[in-house]
């Protein structure tokens, strides 16, 4: 009896050394190869329905994702360095169920499907694997040189770019400037920030990009000018004839906008409720203002420059503005800035007591509009954990040496996007790859 066990034990390792080296493992069903094979990973990594993005409808073990639409477009990501995957996408859909081919997704690779119905509809979608093949790939080769990099100019839209490879990045943002009074420099926008930090990301993970808008100008009287694109505060200038006129002459700049990065969609304003997944944010510059109100005048102001920790208050204010206590607040990193009707925000201009001024740059916490004088500058933000060697640099600001709110203060500033230096115009992204991870250079 104990020879049959001993070879009974002998043949059954005997099938395990030939199933490791056969080229074929047909495992059904997904847990079945979760279990058995380490290295397997097929996850969902993107999910647009109806042209638009809707992550948050992808469950937290990226398997399976629920929808309301006509056109669901997918993406399924083989995170895989030693296996090769042929996928379906399982969908019930009205009590049927529906089974769609998705094909074979090399190691490391990813493949986006699309299907639509014929009317709008609720369904539930799952991935499944009926096999997996071995792949000769053990350590996938990287596209992307190190050094190599991405770019964002402003455009005024997202922006959406696919981890080219398993590594870690230098992820840099900077603010957009805000729009000036036309009266005089001293009554210009602030800076927008410059940030930077370095992340590990996953191949064929999505991050979403919003660059910020500088800001606007108005000159014409009792008018409204919307603020820079992600988060800027509208400028807005007093009526001088007719009827409640109260200035003779009168120009404002609206906010310049924020730039951020993240792993989910959305203009920053949107993602108070998804902290954890913007990575890094630069902060806009507040917009100029000036109001020449007749016998005493002196309500006027420079937009507050964009800070790191905290955002610049509003420059060169007048006399009236002291006496009323009405210049503007720079954002700051918890939202407590400001007093009584007057507050920042998150992720977009805040809300001020007075409409008749330069509006607030945006922010991870927006600049606070003035009354009658420049609005307050953003904050940025840095204050990710998955965020390393990281710092925020912005022009003549409160500094800080906090590891989450590291903060440099500079007096260098361009129109370029130049490391360590305050930003004019609009805003700017950029990614770099700097080191690989499991995997080897092209």
């Amino acid at each position: 009896m104990k020879k049959w066990s001993i070879l009974f034990i002998i043949l059954f390792f005997m099938v395990i050394g030939f199933a490791a080296v056969n080229t074929v493992l047909d495992y059904e069903g997904l847990v079945e190869i979760a279990k058995k094979v380490e290295d397997f990973k097929i996850v969902i990594t993107d999910l647009v329905v109806d042209d638009i993005d809707v992550l948050g409808n992808i469950d937290i073990n990226e398997k399976e994702f629920s929808f309301e639409g006509k056109n669901i477009e997918y993406t399924i990501s083989n995170d895989s360095t030693l296996y090769d995957a042929e996928v379906y996408l399982k969908c019930i859909i009205l009590e049927e169920e529906l089974l769609y081919h998705v094909g074979v997704i090399p190691a490391q690779e990813m493949l986006t499907k699309s299907f639509s119905l014929t009317e709008k509809q609720v369904g539930n979608c799952m991935i499944e694997t009926t096999g997996i093949d071995r792949t000769s790939v053990v350590l996938d080769s990287c596209e992307f040189n190190i050094g190599d990099s991405f770019e964002f100019a402003y455009t005024g839209n997202e922006q959406k770019i696919f981890v080219p490879c398993n590594g870690e990045y230098k992820l840099e943002t900077w603010g957009a400037e805000g729009g000036s009074s036309l009266k005089s420099s001293n009554y210009s926008g602030g800076y927008g920030a410059y940030a930077v930090g370095e992340i590990a990301l996953i191949r064929n993970r999505p991050l979403f990009i919003y660059v910020g808008g500088e800001g606007k100008k108005v000159i014409v009287p009792n008018s409204t000018v919307e603020g820079g694109y992600n988060g800027g505060g509208f400028g807005q200038t007093l009526p001088t004839s007719g009827p409640g006129a109260s200035a003779s002459d009168t120009s404002a700049g609206s906010g310049g906008g924020a730039t951020h990065i993240a792993s989910y969609p959305g203009l920053l304003s949107s993602l108070s409720e998804k902290v954890e997944n913007v990575f890094i944010v630069s902060g806009g510059g507040g917009g100029g203002s000036y109001v020449n109100s007749g016998s005493g005048g002196g309500n006027y102001g420079g937009g507050g420059h964009a800070g790191g920790i905290k955002g610049g208050n509003t420059r060169n204010y007048g006399e009236h503005t002291i006496l009323y206590n009405r210049y503007g607040i720079g954002g700051d990193q918890t939202g407590e800035a400001g007093t009584g009707s007057s507050y920042v925000i998150f992720g977009k201009a805040g809300i001020g007591a007075f409409k008749e001024s330069g509006g607030g740059g945006g922010g991870y916490y927006g600049g606070l509009a003035g009354g009658l004088c420049g609005g307050g500058g953003g904050s940025s933000y840095i204050g990710n954990p998955l965020l390393t060697n990281k710092v925020m640099y912005c022009y003549q600001c409160i500094t800080s040496k906090e590891e989450s709110t590291k903060t440099i203060s500079t007096n260098n500033v361009s129109a370029k996007p130049i490391a360590n230096s305050a930003k004019s115009g609009a805003g700017y992204a950029k990614i770099t790859l700097i080191r690989l991870i499991n995997q080897k250079e092209n």
